[in-house]
């Protein structure tokens, strides 16, 4: 049996941060084992506020994916060279190329939609940074602070923590975006935009996966998507 004695990050309204030690918790595993699987300051979002974060990270991937790939075709470059290019750029980066390349996109009502995804993607992404890149701790409001809540200090903005509470609320904006930028990828590549929320396939049999094929899941799919 581990009795794990976790750090504690705290930080304060002077942007001072600190470490306590607590007990985490108890686990019916050795000490290597709980060194390998928790890291080494104290998670401070509970089990549902880190799936969501989870969520966050999946959707967002969706968006990186065609942003690289609209830009790509907005480039007239193949994609081997697209993502010789691009493939290491962040989402700030490409989605200004996506917005500085727009102009090439012929169909006015996709280029006005490209703008309007490129303004909404601003603020998130700004969000999305601190959230992802930021540390986890509890947060100490005031001078003489009676009590510490879970929050995220981003070192570029530290005088602004976000709260558990924004990620769910930039998840939903994030999946918003996909089906936007999904959009926009397919008519740019002339393909018809699916219904829905349908798989994504990849891997070496393209473009659609043989008939038959059996899909494998380990966990039943968020509540509300399609199966």
């Amino acid at each position: 049996m581990a009795i794990l004695y976790g750090p504690i990050a705290i930080f304060s309204h002077d942007n001072v941060s600190w470490f306590s030690h607590a007990k985490v918790s108890e686990f019916d595993m050795s000490d290597t084992e709980v060194r390998a699987m928790w890291p080494k300051f104290r998670i401070s979002l509970t089990e549902k506020q880190t799936t969501e974060l989870g969520r966050l990270a999946i959707t967002w991937g969706q968006i990186d994916h065609f942003v690289l790939n609209s830009v790509t075709l907005l480039l007239a470059v193949d994609s081997a060279a697209g993502i010789a290019m691009l493939g290491d750029a962040t989402t700030g980066p490409l989605v200004n190329l996506l917005r500085k390349s727009r102009h090439r996109i012929e169909n006015t009502v996709i280029k006005e939609f490209t703008k309007q995804f490129c303004d909404d993607m601003g603020p998130l992404i700004s969000k999305r940074n601190h959230i992802m890149h930021g540390i986890w701790g509890f947060y100490l409001p005031g001078k003489n602070p009676k009590k510490a809540k879970p929050g995220c200090l981003f070192l570029k903005n530290p005088d602004n923590p976000l709260f558990p509470d924004e990620i769910t609320d930039l998840a939903n904006k994030a999946a918003e975006q996909t089906h936007k930028i999904a959009e926009i990828w397919h008519h740019l590549a002339d393909i018809e935009y699916p219904d829905g929320n349908p798989n994504f396939f990849f891997g070496p049999h393209k473009p659609n996966p043989p008939e038959g094929t059996t899909l494998i899941q380990i966990a039943r799919p968020p509540k509300g998507q399609a199966t």
